[in-house]
């Protein structure tokens, strides 16, 4: 899945994701700190959820 922004795109890795994450995503994309910016974030892994892998790219 590929959301898009202002300044950049995410690229996600998963389909279990839920819809708070996905706005976070979104708003990282249209910040313009992230214009040119290559990001990678680990995912994150709790009891209640599984990982969830992000790549924000330009």
């Amino acid at each position: 899945m590929i959301v898009s922004g202002l300044h950049t795109s995410a690229e996600v890795f998963t389909d279990n994701i839920e819809e708070a994450a996905l706005q976070w995503i979104k708003e990282q994309c249209d910040h313009p700190a992230f214009e040119g910016v290559r990001i990678v974030q680990m995912p994150m892994y709790t009891q209640e959820t599984r990982a969830t892998s992000v790549r924000l790219t330009k």
